[in-house]
């Protein structure tokens, strides 16, 4: 893990490109990684008191393989001043 340690992108793909391992043709979500988070969704249901139908909101597991690439570019977008 010492190798690892304190080094930049570009010297983390030398590293693994040494080994056979190029990242650029590796699917995002193995560079990047997955979230998994839970995602509110509106449902249609049927209240039988009242005999009519109804909007809900449930929470749902979603996966996301594309996360996007965190970099300094991304969070000076999404900075809220």
């Amino acid at each position: 893990m010492e190798i690892l340690r304190k080094k930049k992108s570009s010297g983390l793909h030398d590293i693994l490109f040494e080994r056979g391992i190029n990242l650029a043709e590796l699917p995002a979500w193995q560079r990047r990684g997955i979230g998994i988070y839970k995602k509110e969704e509106i449902i249609e249901g049927y209240n039988p008191v009242k005999d009519e139908k109804v909007k809900s909101v449930r929470k749902k597991i979603f996966v996301d393989e594309n996360l996007p690439i965190l970099n300094a570019e991304f969070f000076s977008e999404k900075l809220i001043l």
